[in-house]
């Protein structure tokens, strides 16, 4: 199974629990046109829905055993889960990353549907995904930055 597998199963799982969620991070770049590598799966959950992913994240087999973190600016609180992938040698990560500020939630409000493998998911905006990799800032977000931009205005 796939960390794309995962991301279809999480979605109906929230989905089923009535979790408000969006597609973030390496796999909305995909899902906005620009694909690349990714190591993990980064969901923006509403704020107090975290405790109603757990059953579906344990259910998946991801596990929580660090504490949750805050960016420094207060914007956003992650959540982290992993499992181990048998055989595989690797370790899955999904980041639940909670909205701590008004700014922060209205990516969840400008979510967008976005049709894949007969489905439709909601997924960050192209706006709120370069708001989002501009803040953070890194060189793998600056050079996301850059590709979202060539990429046009959608």
């Amino acid at each position: 199974m796939s960390l794309e597998h995962d991301l279809f199963a999480l979605a109906r799982a929230f989905e089923e629990a009535r979790i408000q969620f969006v597609v973030a991070g390496g796999f909305a770049m995909a899902l906005h046109g620009v694909v690349r590598a990714t190591e993990d799966l980064d969901l923006v959950v509403a704020p107090g829905h975290v405790e109603a992913a757990r059953p579906a994240l344990r259910a998946h087999g991801y596990v929580n055993e660090n504490e949750p973190w805050t960016t420094r600016d207060g914007w956003w609180t992650f959540h982290r889960f992993w499992k181990a992938v048998p055989g595989e040698g690797l370790v899955r990560v999904v980041d639940l990353m909670v909205p701590g500020c008004p700014d922060a939630r209205a990516v969840l409000e400008s979510a967008q549907a976005i049709e894949v493998g007969g489905r439709s998911l909601p997924v960050v905006s192209r706006a709120s995904l370069r708001g989002m990799k501009s803040a953070r800032g890194s060189r793998k977000d600056l050079s996301d930055l850059e590709q979202l931009d060539d990429d046009g205005p959608s």
